[in-house]
């Protein structure tokens, strides 16, 4: 299980004292026990200039990339790629910047076929993305938003599944909400977000549109194609906090995976 953290509020999960935290149903104690033994806890960061955290190591080629046999998917790939670089460096999607951009792509395409990895073996996974609606935003269209699109249409034949969660829908862009089988939706007052559900929710078999102003703290209803079910979900067992940065990297130098 991938999450994916921006604000460094779920990694909570990795501080031991979140664990520690005294709760007052019994129940709720012994099944945070449980899961705690269940799971090992790994947090990368990218670190900083004093060489603490620990970073993921991505490759600046994708694994694989050079004996891909279709020369389109290839070069799409490595756009992709480029496009993140570029990102992480600070480029525009516009003037000289595009131009660096694409001498990146080359780059990285010319990096593939000198030196062809083997194609990493897929494990099936999870990933969880928080705040989604900042990497498939409706109106701007930064670097991860293209990417991400084309890994919602081939995650599944992938063996990996993915959590988009946000607290702002009304920023989502659902153009690719075809791609997204199940939708678990809480209370939405926003009328920007509910215009944009009513195609999908039009197809329920419940009046879910009218129902999700008045939800209270903890009732979803979820979405699959028309079915429609109600669901009451309990409080985490690990109460999110946001972690200030300088925890967070002695937290990555203390867990282990």
């Amino acid at each position: 299980m991938l999450l994916v953290d921006r604000k460094g509020d779920l990694c909570s999960y990795a501080n031991p004292h979140a664990w520690e935290q005294p709760l007052a149903d019994p129940a709720r104690q012994a099944r945070r026990s449980q899961l705690r033994d269940q799971i090992e806890v790994a947090l990368y960061t990218p670190g900083s200039s004093e060489g603490r955290g620990r970073p993921l190591s991505i490759s600046i080629v994708p694994a694989g990339l050079g004996r891909l046999q279709d020369s389109g998917e290839r070069q799409q790939i490595a756009q992709f790629a480029a496009m993140s670089l570029g990102g992480m460096m600070g480029y525009k999607t516009q003037g000289l910047d595009l131009q660096r951009i694409a001498i990146l792509k080359s780059a990285i395409e010319v990096l593939a076929e000198l030196h062809p990895q083997t194609s990493p073996t897929m494990k099936q996974a999870v990933a969880l993305f928080d705040e989604a609606d900042l990497y498939l935003p409706a109106q701007t269209k930064p670097a991860t938003k293209e990417p991400f699109e084309n890994l919602l249409k081939r995650s599944r034949s992938a063996g990996v599944g993915l959590f988009l969660a946000t607290q702002s829908p009304g920023d989502l862009d659902y153009m690719l909400r075809d791609q997204i089988s199940t939708w678990y939706l809480g209370k939405i007052k926003e009328q920007t977000a509910l215009n944009k559900l009513k195609p999908m929710l039009s197809e329920a078999k419940t009046n879910v549109a009218a129902k999700l102003p008045n939800q209270q703290t903890g009732e979803f209803y979820a979405i699959n194609n028309s079915a429609v079910t109600s669901l009451m979900t309990d409080m985490s067992l690990i109460q999110a906090q946001q972690v200030p940065i300088e925890e967070i990297l002695t937290l990555a130098e203390q867990t282990t995976g």
